[in-house]
Parts: C-alpha cells; sequence; structure tokens
C-alpha cells in the first residue's frame, strides 16, 4: 500500500518527526510505503519560529502555494492519504475540497487542540491568518480521525462524520534510539534539572522560577538544563543547550530530573506529553503538572511525581534531589511504562490498522 503523508513542515519539526516520520521504517516493513509531503521545505521551517522576518517568512509560504496544490492533485495515485494536523494552516486556498475530491481516503490526524486559536509568539501579528475551524470540516469529511489523547478524542467524536472512526493514536517514541545511558551515577557537580522545548513553551518553564531559586538556596549545586530555548530568568543556575535533531537524546541524556510543567488550560490539555516521554525513555524520574495526560502517563509515586503550585513543585522536586534510590527506581518503571505502551512498537500496529482501514473504507 502506498500512502501520501501530508505534513505541514519537515522532519526537524517534532510534530512530523513523531507523528509519521519515525513510524515510516515500521510502516515499510508492514508493505505500507509512505511519501513524506510537507508544506514548507527545510530552509523555510528554520525561518518560521525565529523573530521578525516577515517578508522572506510570506515569500516562503507564497512559494508553498503551488508545492502544496501539486501535493495534493498528486494525491489520487495513492491509496490512502495521511492527512497531519491542517493541510493548508492560513485563510485563503481551499485545498481541503480539492483533496477530498481527488482522494476521500484519507486519515486526519492530530496531536495539539488544534480547533482552538493559537499562534506561536515569533508570529502573533500574523495571527488572524490562521484558520482554526478548518479542523471541524477536516474531522467530519476524514475516513479515520486519530487524535492523540482522549480530549482530543472527545472533540474529534463530536465532529466525526457518521460511520467514520475515531481511533485514539497516542504520541510515541522510537526507543531504540531514546535509550537510557550507562548505568547513572549522579554529578559531583550537582544535580541536573532538565527541560526541553522551545521559545513557545518556555513560558511554562519560567513559572517555575520562584520553586527553582528556592531550590538552589537548599541545594547551591542545582543546575537547570534548558534544551532547545533560553530565558534570563534563572540567572547562573541555566545551562541552555541549543537544540539539534542529532544531538537531542545525548544531551536529554545529560539531565537527572525530568520537568514538565503546564498552565491548566484548554490548550495544554490537548498536549500528547513529548517531553515527558522522552525523560521517561530515557529512564528519568520527573515531576509533572496534573494536566491533560500527565495523569494517565504518570502513577505518582511510581514513574514519577506530579505538581500543582509552588509549594507542591518545590516538595516534589527536593524529595527527588534527596533520593538517588528513588530515582533509579522511578527511571527504570518509567522506561517500562514507555516501551508498554508509548513506543513505536506498541503504537504502530494501531496506524497501520487505521491506514488500511481508510484505503478499504467504502
Amino acid at each position: 500500500m502506498n500512502v501520501l503523508a501530508l505534513v505541514p513542515y519537515p522532519i526537524e519539526d517534532a510534530c512530523t518527526r513523531y507523528r509519521i516520520g519515525q513510524f515510516v521504517p515500521a510502516l515499510a516493513a508492514a508493505e505500507v510505503r509512505v511519501t513524506l509531503a510537507p508544506i514548507l521545505d527545510a530552509e523555510a521551517f528554520a525561518r518560521l519560529y525565529g523573530p521578525g522576518g516577515i517578508v522572506r517568512k510570506s515569500l516562503d509560504w507564497l512559494g508553498a502555494v503551488d508545492r502544496r496544490r501539486a501535493q495534493v492533485d498528486a494525491a489520487a495515485s495513492y491509496d490512502a492519504v495521511f492527512l497531519l494536523r491542517d493541510l493548508w494552516p492560513l485563510r485563503g486556498p481551499d485545498f481541503e475540497r480539492r483533496l477530498f475530491e481527488r482522494n476521500p481516503r484519507v486519515v486526519f490526524d492530530f496531536d495539539d487542540a488544534v480547533f482552538l486559536p493559537h499562534t506561536s509568539t515569533a508570529n502573533r501579528a500574523a495571527g488572524f491568518l490562521r484558520a482554526p475551524s478548518r479542523a471541524a470540516w477536516l474531522a467530519g469529511h476524514a475516513r479515520i480521525v486519530t487524535p492523540g489523547n482522549a480530549y482530543l478524542r472527545r472533540w474529534a467524536e463530536g465532529h466525526a462524520a457518521p460511520g467514520a472512526r475515531v481511533l485514539e493514536l497516542p504520541t510515541a517514541v522510537d526507543t531504540e534510539r531514546w535509550r537510557p545511558a550507562n548505568a547513572h551515577t549522579r554529578p559531583d557537580d550537582g544535580i541536573r534539572l532538565g527541560w526541553i522545548g522551545s521559545h513557545s513553551t518556555v513560558p511554562f518553564l519560567e513559572a517555575l522560577a520562584p520553586v527553582l531559586a528556592r531550590l538552589r538556596a537548599r541545594h547551591p549545586a542545582l543546575r537547570l538544563v534548558v534544551i532547545g530555548a533560553t530565558s534570563d530568568r534563572f540567572g547562573d543556575l541555566i545551562e541552555a543547550v541549543p537544540w539539534t535533531l542529532a544531538g537531542e537524546v545525548d544531551a536529554l541524556s545529560r539531565i537527572d530530573i525530568g520537568l514538565a510543567p503546564l498552565p491548566d488550560s484548554d490548550w495544554s490539555r490537548g498536549k500528547c506529553g513529548l517531553k515527558l516521554l522522552q525523560y521517561l525513555a530515557l529512564g528519568k524520574p520527573v515531576v509533572a503538572s496534573p494536566v491533560g495526560v500527565h495523569p494517565e502517563m504518570i502513577e505518582p509515586g511510581v514513574h514519577g511525581l506530579l505538581a500543582d503550585g509552588e509549594d507542591a513543585w518545590f516538595d516534589a522536586l527536593d524529595r527527588l534531589i534527596g533520593d538517588a534510590a528513588l530515582c533509579t527506581t522511578m527511571g527504570q518503571h518509567g522506561r517500562a511504562r514507555v516501551e508498554e505502551r508509548y513506543s513505536v512498537r506498541a503504537v504502530a500496529p494501531r496506524l497501520i490498522e487505521a491506514l488500511h482501514q481508510a484505503a478499504e473504507a467504502a
């Protein structure tokens, strides 16, 4: 079976990489051949979330119109289409109807609350161009809808067409790539708390600044490793590490405890816990906000700790900093949980099933 994956961005984008890109070898082994078709190329994607550059970004999107139109027209020759998040994220071209005229055998996949208005800080000035209402139209016309968590599934069930199937498809990590390092020993120069993300989500981490200041007073050698962003809220506590695709596993392997703070909002409830899965896959204990999928992924005291409020965050982190044995045990349990529920090996059969059902539906 040949599948066209219409994705927003190239493989450097986490959504493309984790929702479909990392599954390509497993799908190929099941005789499902996938062609990735992003709207923007790698150079345009690298510019997208940088500050300013409105003219250059506008030209990138103008060039993307012809690229997307050609991809949509090519869909007719495929057995099924995997449509990730949105076909065209801006107001303007009506590619959705064009796609379904050429190939209605569509799996609509999303791992965020794409039906809500949301724009990154870097591109807030262009936020009025976003078109989140298209998500409902896509959900109502796709043969299969594969939301990434229960909150998104409930929305999809309310918008899917009669007879369409909604199949919850959790985000997964490749546990062959994300593997714990050799036997872990705590560093002599202090415990390293770690967080991985981007400039758009670093405000969630910055909300912990008062907590980390209190912890630093108690544990002077404490460090905060921030991968993929930076902040001036943490003074000399922070160690900023640029994100690279080749280096993300190694960079995150150097931390001791993973942080996953989230505000309690509808947008946050749509998140699918990727950073949490990355920590757990590497055998790291975690502290996370009890928001969205986090309580599903973590059994408190077994895989990590949930914390709501400054005092709870302080107590949870202080407990882990002071108990190396507990950190080791939690890390082992977390790794096992990812292998069982959230690995490519565990999730790939469900994706393969969704693609086959879309191709075979009347």
